[in-house]
């Protein structure tokens, strides 16, 4: 297992995330309603279109290129990048706050991509609403994953 701190970066095809691949997020959200989502973005990083916005209530995307599993504290998209049209660029996989709560309130949480974890807590937020946990982007022709683990309001 390799563990991945906030900000580290590393390409996929190095972490063995070749075809369809999990991506799964399991949280401690200690009874607060926290809603899973990844976006795909466009060159400008910008969700251009919402049919690449895949969560609870759309749980895939054209080309089955992101799908989503639902089962309590865990959440696993499978993805294949290979089947993102040419105007995705990025996948944000994020958690928000559904009601009451922040998330410094968060217990024990990861994000694993196959053999590599990026475990991160309520300790390392404040009064955060919602957090981008970690993405998957295109650079220098290759696809890779960073592990961000930054928080806004709203």
């Amino acid at each position: 297992m390799t563990d991945f701190s906030r900000g580290q970066k590393g390409k996929l095809a190095d972490m063995g995330c070749t075809g369809m691949f999990p991506v799964t997020l399991t949280l401690d959200a200690h009874g607060m309603d926290i809603d899973i989502s990844c976006f795909g973005l466009d060159a400008g990083g910008q969700l251009s279109d919402e049919r690449f916005m895949v969560f609870y209530n759309q749980k895939s995307c054209p080309g089955g290129a992101v799908t989503l599993e639902i089962g309590g504290s865990t959440s696993t998209f499978h993805i294949d990048v290979a089947r993102l049209p040419e105007t995705i660029h990025k996948l944000v996989f994020t958690a928000s706050i559904n009601g009451e709560g922040t998330m410094r309130q968060l217990g024990a949480s990861t994000l694993r991509l196959r053999s590599t974890m990026f475990s991160f807590s309520g300790a390392d937020f404040q009064d955060e609403k919602a957090v981008i946990v970690g993405e998957i982007y295109q650079r220098d022709g290759a696809w890779r994953f960073g592990a961000v683990g930054q928080g806004f309001n709203g």
